[in-house]
Parts: structure tokens; C-alpha cells; sequence
């Protein structure tokens, strides 16, 4: 397939994102570039830590502190992001109320400059070294979250007994049944899917304390055999996203993490991959309750 041209996506364009308020095409391109692009990845990590910290040091507005509450914190990632700025600034402030703008011009004037120098060089690399960390764990993350295709396991098969019968005996045949296997309880599915249920009336999954939830998505017209699936909230924020998935005859079989959805209501969106192209199969709403 050939590869399509990475769009370069301005600051204001990813806060947006963040916040819910891109348009329909431009949500979609947006999400398809940072399955992609580890720079994007990288950008949109630290948008989101600046979010952090204007919110928390209340230098965003009335209107964007709304939309941050209803759209931005629905991540358990987002929500300690929140925390750490939180509990910083507030570090600051105390500190900052602590010492008197005397005090701390004279300790500015009293310190050793190589001692200064080096203090700041020293806090430098560790600020470098902990948003590289951040962006690598963000980044493992999301690459976790998609699935892996595994090879079918072979059957075992059942080892033959040899019977001893007398030549002339006319002993009915022994018919040996293999014992039967016992039922994995991660097999089980959470819901089975349709894409003409409303969402009034579409399942309600329960976590039941399981690591991750798995869906039964029947197709209306299954005309490809691979699909990109989008787990999204219905403001349209992507919360988990799978590409290539390989149908089973008339259905597919989505896993998803049970620490990426909060309480709430979600649509799946899928995409069929014919070849180069790429076309909408669908809508999938569900429930999420704990």
C-alpha cells in the first residue's frame, strides 16, 4: 500500500483535537496520521501536559475549562496528568509564599555562579530525560493496545490403543471420544454488536473485573476481509483503535482494554480495507457501566 503524505499538523490544530472540537474530516485525518507518525504521538503527548498545567494554574478561560472537564479528562492517563500539575503548582505557591522577594534576590546574589550553572544544567537533563520517558510509556501504550494476529494452535491428536481381541471374536468396535476442553472464561464475549441498534437500546457492558472486554461486531455486508475499528465517546474522542482487523466469515472480534473506558456511552466505528481504499462499514454503539 502506498504510503499517504503526512500531513504537518499546527499547535492549535492538536489542542483542538484534545478538546473534542475538530470537524468530522478533520478528526478522522487527524487519527489516522497519529497511528502513524511518532512525531504526532510525541506532540500531542506534551499538548496535553500543557493543557495540564494552564488548567491547573488557571490560565485558560471559562468556556475552555468546561470542555476540558467534559471532553479532555476521560482518560485515567489524563486525570494523573492533572494531579502531578496540580500538586507542582501548588508546591510553587507554597513555596513562593515561604520565602520574601528580598530573601530570594539575596540568595540569588550569594550563590556560587558555577554552583548556579551546574544546579541549572543538572535540572535540564532531568526535565529532558522525564518527558522522554513520558512519550516512550505513551507510546508502548497505544502500540500494546493493538491487537496481534496469533497463529492458530495445532489440535492434538488422539494417541491410538491397541486392543487386543481374539481372532474369531465378533466384539462390537470401541468408539473413543476425546474429553472435552474445558471453556476459557476471557473467551467469553461482553456484547454482541449491530449496527442498526440505537444506542437507546444498544447492550450494556459491565466490567466484571476483567482486563480487557471483547466485542462481537456483526457486519451488514462484509465486502472486505480487513477493517480499521475506532472506539470513540459521542463527542467523537478516539479512546482505542485497532487496524486490519481479519473478519470471521460474517463478524469481527474486537478486544479492548477495560482501564481505557469510564463509565459512559461509545461508539465503534469501522472502516473497510479494499486494497488502497479505504470506506465506511458501519456505526456499533454500546454502554459502559462499572
Amino acid at each position: 500500500m502506498i504510503e499517504k503524505h503526512k500531513q504537518d499538523f499546527s499547535d492549535e490544530m492538536i489542542r483542538s483535537f484534545l478538546l473534542g472540537e475538530l470537524i468530522g474530516g478533520e478528526q478522522s485525518e487527524f487519527e489516522e496520521q497519529l497511528f502513524t507518525d511518532d512525531t504526532l504521538v510525541s506532540r500531542v503527548r506534551l499538548t496535553e501536559l500543557e493543557l495540564c498545567d494552564e488548567y491547573a494554574s488557571k490560565r485558560i478561560g471559562h468556556r475552555e475549562r468546561q470542555i476540558f472537564q467534559e471532553r479532555f479528562l476521560l482518560t485515567h492517563d489524563r486525570r494523573e496528568a492533572l494531579k502531578i500539575s496540580t500538586a507542582l503548582g501548588d508546591r510553587f505557591r507554597t513555596e513562593a509564599t515561604r520565602h520574601s522577594v528580598v530573601e530570594r534576590i539575596r540568595n540569588l546574589i550569594n550563590i556560587d555562579q558555577a554552583v548556579w550553572k551546574y544546579a541549572f544544567a543538572a535540572l535540564i537533563l532531568i526535565i529532558v530525560l522525564a518527558t522522554t520517558l513520558l512519550v516512550i510509556k505513551d507510546h508502548s501504550r497505544i502500540t500494546q493496545w493493538i491487537p496481534k494476529r496469533v497463529a492458530p494452535r495445532p489440535s492434538s491428536t488422539a494417541t491410538p490403543q491397541a486392543a487386543h481381541h481374539g481372532t474369531n471374536s465378533s466384539a462390537p468396535a470401541h468408539k473413543e471420544q476425546s474429553p472435552a476442553l474445558p471453556v476459557h472464561e476471557s473467551l467469553t464475549p461482553s456484547g454482541v454488536l449491530t449496527s442498526n441498534t440505537p444506542i437507546d437500546s444498544s447492550p450494556v457492558i459491565t466490567n466484571a473485573n476483567r482486563d480487557s472486554l471483547r466485542f462481537e461486531i456483526i457486519l451488514d455486508q462484509p465486502g472486505t476481509e480487513f477493517y480499521d475499528v475506532s472506539v470513540m465517546t459521542l463527542s467523537g474522542e478516539s479512546i482505542f483503535s485497532a487496524t486490519s482487523l481479519e473478519r470471521s466469515e460474517d463478524k469481527l472480534v474486537l478486544d479492548v482494554p477495560a482501564n481505557a473506558l469510564n463509565a459512559g456511552d461509545y461508539k465503534i466505528s469501522l472502516t473497510g480495507i479494499d486494497g488502497e481504499t479505504k470506506r465506511d462499514a458501519g456505526i456499533y454503539y454500546f454502554r459502559f457501566r462499572y
